[in-house]
């Protein structure tokens, strides 16, 4: 979480504490909370084209920033 904070902190304002962010996305907040074993990352977005293409920018990043870890990224889509 602190290494995707840091990557877009350059672009956008970020809000970090020791377990949870937030990364200020034009119209398109991000909050994150993190914990020994997962990286819960939840977009809220104004349209569904918004979400799509940021779920694809922050899963790109994600994975840039950790190139050595494994893990999985799966978005979940609720009302």
């Amino acid at each position: 979480m602190g290494r995707l904070c840091k990557h877009f902190a350059h672009r956008v304002a970020v809000h970090q504490e020791a377990d949870r962010a937030r990364i200020e996305f034009p119209g398109a907040p991000c909050s994150l909370r993190a914990d020994a074993e997962r990286l819960e990352m939840r977009l809220e977005a104004e349209d569904a084209a918004t979400l799509e293409r940021l779920q694809e920018v922050v899963t790109r990043h994600l994975k840039q920033v950790a190139p050595g870890e494994q893990f999985e990224v799966s978005w979940h889509v609720t009302q």
